[in-house]
């Protein structure tokens, strides 16, 4: 249950310092980004983005990306030396792994809108989920795919809904 509580602090957050960005529900400004607001992405030049070698990251996405990733770096040595072994131990650990990567990756290539988008739109289904794991620990059946089927609908709303139109529009 403490993950849902995480998830829910990190989805506060998200939404608490995003939500006065442009970009935020503008899709048509969130790949337009300025050297002042979250820096441009590093493959960018000053010939081709004025500015871009001044650009400094906001406090608030840096808290955020450090927030994330130590979660997930947590996660990791959570599963090898604390939490119960359980059958899908491998496809956890490479999900924490592949997320740190992805995390590094992104703030290296500083497509930091786009990454806080992301963990926006992903921690928020995660925190049904963790509620459901909980009910399903503590068998409580019913409770359990109550909030299953919020998750699955949160899922929906959340990749299919916002994140497929909003991240990446097609023309």
């Amino acid at each position: 249950f403490w993950k849902a509580l995480v998830y829910g602090f990190f989805t506060a957050y998200g939404f608490y310092f995003m939500s006065s960005k442009p970009w935020f529900l503008d899709r048509s400004e969130f790949w337009h980004m300025s050297p002042g607001d979250h820096c441009c992405p590093k493959v960018c030049t000053e010939e081709t983005w004025p500015g871009c070698s001044t650009c400094q990251f906001t406090f608030d996405v840096k808290l955020y990306y450090m927030m994330e990733l130590g979660f997930y770096l947590q996660g990791i040595v959570s599963l090898v030396f604390w939490e119960t072994r359980r059958k899908d131990f491998r496809v956890m650990m490479s999900h924490h792994v592949v997320t740190c990567v992805l995390i590094m990756l992104s703030h290296y290539a500083r497509l930091l809108r786009i990454g806080t988008m992301v963990f926006l739109l992903h921690d928020v289904g995660d925190i049904p989920l963790e509620i459901a794991k909980a009910f399903k620990y503590a068998h409580m059946d019913k409770m359990t795919d109550i909030w299953f089927a919020g998750f699955f609908i949160v899922w929906i709303l959340s990749r299919l809904g916002f994140f497929r139109p909003g991240v990446f529009p097609t023309p």
